[in-house]
């Protein structure tokens, strides 16, 4: 009963032109890549970056986001990550607020490189 339920939302949100998505994670921390994790939200619009210690870096070509690039709005850097890795959110066209803690203490070269759409930066005193 419960899957035949199920099955018939599915098929109706499908047939109705929603998306179902779920979350997307990586493991993103230097030099424990477990220690950060980087969680996209099912609707592609939000990256939250969480855990303890460091991003790792990347070359703009290799950016974790660039498949994502026209749909992410917002990052959210939550408290315990100690920085932001180079070319990280490089070409996120869309990307329009960034939050970061004070945990934070280090912006790698071109984390935010030709994010053309960016309104707000949220830095803590």
């Amino acid at each position: 009963m419960i899957k035949r339920l199920l099955l018939g939302i599915v098929l109706l949100a499908v047939s109705s032109g929603v998306a179902i998505a779920q979350p997307r994670t990586w493991e993103i921390g230097s030099p424990t890549a477990s220690s950060v994790t980087a969680t996209l939200s099912g609707d592609g619009t939000t990256v939250t970056i969480s855990g303890i210690g460091a991003m790792k870096n990347w070359l703009s070509s290799t950016a974790i986001f660039s498949g994502w690039r026209g749909s992410i709005t917002r990052v959210v850097v939550e408290s315990g990550v100690t920085s932001i890795g180079d070319c990280a959110f490089t070409e996120l066209s869309e990307l329009k607020s960034v939050s970061l803690p004070s945990s934070v203490t280090a912006i790698g070269e071109s984390a935010f490189a030709r994010c053309t759409a960016l309104e707000s930066i949220f830095l803590p005193s």
